[in-house]
């Protein structure tokens, strides 16, 4: 039984309509659960999981699809996840292989399942990436900490950090989760030498006012202010990432492209 999640959207309400129509036809057209905001999005797939549907698709952009998944609570290869995106330039649809919504349904109607790896963030799970805003701090000396792996500590200005799951990709995965800061940072305590900690940084050039690390677990703590994330609904001053990484099986495109 199938399960479709949708988030009201007056733009986007009568290509709805049109999906329905064309999953009707195919006998996979479902329940429809027509929803106003994002916390009702997580609320109505909790509801989806506990009722047993064995097939939950998505129907949005990729916060809807991201919030879909966050009622994911253990390795659950048992629910397929679909997504049917109604936004161009999505990541998560390029990443399925999923062109348009017309592709989604041809997929959909397919039914190939891959599995797919999704990486803690607190309670909540991400797939692809996830920006986090540090924003201005409220104190003239605040700071935002990153402790990577338990090993070392950096110290950077606020700013916006980006972490991507790595997992899904077809590149060698040395660590599961890659983050991007858009500024050097401006203090660092490590267990090994400065030139150890910045050879495994990868700094690219000071000019270019970029670092990227790779690392199994990163805890993140600011101060003075919530952290807000652009896919999840999290806020709090503190981000545990990469203690828990789960299993579930996605319908996607069958000999899907690699997105790096």
């Amino acid at each position: 039984m199938y399960c479709y999640i949708y988030k009201k959207n007056e733009k986007n309400n009568a290509e709805y309509e049109r999906i329905l129509s064309r999953l009707k036809e195919h006998k996979i057209d479902g329940e429809q659960k027509v929803v106003e905001n994002l916390k009702d999005v997580y609320s109505a797939s909790i509801e989806a999981v506990e009722k047993g549907f064995k097939t939950i698709v998505a129907v949005g952009d990729d916060e809807v699809f991201n919030m879909v998944l966050g009622a994911v609570k253990d390795n659950d290869l048992q629910t397929v996840f679909g997504y049917i995106p109604l936004i161009q330039h999505s990541p998560i649809s390029h990443m399925l292989g999923i062109s348009d919504s017309k592709s989604a349904c041809e997929i959909l109607i397919a039914r190939k399942l891959e599995e797919f790896k999704l990486i803690s963030i607190n309670k909540a799970y991400f797939i692809d990436k996830i920006a986090i805003k540090l924003g201005e701090q409220k104190t003239k000396n605040g700071i935002t900490s990153i402790n990577v792996n338990k090993s070392f500590t950096l110290k950077a200005k606020p700013n916006e950090i980006i972490l991507h799951n790595v997992l899904n990709t077809d590149q060698v995965v040395t660590a599961p989760i890659m983050l991007e800061a858009f500024r050097p940072p401006i203090k660092v305590s490590s267990r090994s030498s400065f030139w150890n900690f910045r050879a495994k940084l990868k700094i690219k050039s000071s000019l270019e006012k970029m670092i990227k690390l790779k690392a199994n677990q990163l805890k993140i703590e600011v101060y003075d202010q919530d952290i807000i994330t652009n896919n999840l609904l999290i806020r709090g001053h503190s981000l545990l990432i990469g203690k828990r990484i789960i299993t579930i099986n996605l319908i996607t495109k069958k000999h899907r492209s690699s997105r790096y």
